[in-house]
C-alpha cells in the first residue's frame, strides 16, 4: 500500500482499527484513501486486514462520504484481491460502512486524529 500525494480539495486519510469478525476472528485493519472535499467521492482506497495469526487479506475500494457540521458518514465497496497465509489466492467483495463524530477529533502534531465506528461485510473465496 503506497502513500497518496496530497493536493488541493482532497482529504487524505490513514485508518487503523481493531475488531472481531464472525469468520476471521480477532483482526486489525490498516487502510488509506482520498476523499474529494467538495463531492465526498472516496477514491484510491486500499486496505490490509490481518488476523491474529498474521494472515492477511488485501484489496481496494471506492465509495461516497457525506459531511455534516458535526459528523461524517461513508459507504465504500471494494474487492478482495489477494492475501497471505490461509488467505493466499483469495478473492471476493467487501463493503465498509461507517461514521465519525467530529467531537472525537484531536490535534496531534500537524495531524487531526478522529475516532470512528465502522463495519465490514463481504464474502471471501478461497482457492
Amino acid at each position: 500500500m503506497q502513500n497518496l500525494t496530497p493536493h488541493a480539495g482532497v482529504v487524505l486519510t490513514n485508518d487503523f482499527a481493531e475488531g472481531a469478525g464472525t469468520h476471521i476472528g480477532k483482526y486489525t485493519v490498516v487502510a488509506r484513501e482520498q476523499i474529494n472535499a467538495a463531492t465526498g467521492a472516496v477514491s484510491e482506497g486500499a486496505f490490509v486486514i490481518m488476523d491474529s495469526r498474521g494472515d492477511t487479506l488485501y484489496g481496494t475500494y471506492i465509495g461516497q462520504a457525506t459531511f455534516e457540521p458535526t459528523k461524517a458518514t461513508w459507504l465504500a465497496n471494494g474487492r478482495i484481491e489477494g492475501g497471505t497465509g490461509r488467505f493466499t489466492g483469495s478473492s471476493g467483495i467487501i463493503r465498509f460502512t461507517g461514521s465519525s463524530d467530529f467531537s472525537s477529533c484531536k490535534s496531534v502534531s500537524s495531524l487531526t486524529v478522529c475516532s470512528y465506528t465502522e463495519s465490514a461485510t463481504g464474502s471471501v473465496s478461497l482457492p
